[in-house]
């Protein structure tokens, strides 16, 4: 997996991605995905862009048992 990036450098083409605020005590982490500008999470208008610090591309999904 990639390592934390400094939010400027966020896709910025629908992708969704894991973002965080480093100065949040809670260590928070949300998926979020930007679109014309706007950053969505869940369907719905997230935060604005200075309230996240860092992202990552999301891990690939584990790979489930055939059996």
């Amino acid at each position: 997996m990639s390592e934390w990036q400094p939010i400027e450098t966020a896709p910025r083409d629908g992708t969704e991605i894991l973002v965080c605020d480093a100065g949040d005590q809670d260590g928070l982490i949300d998926i979020v995905a930007c679109f014309d500008g706007f950053w969505v999470m869940n369907g719905d208008l997230a935060v604005e862009l200075g309230d996240f610090t860092h992202w990552m591309p999301l891990p690939e999904l584990p790979k489930g048992d055939a059996g």
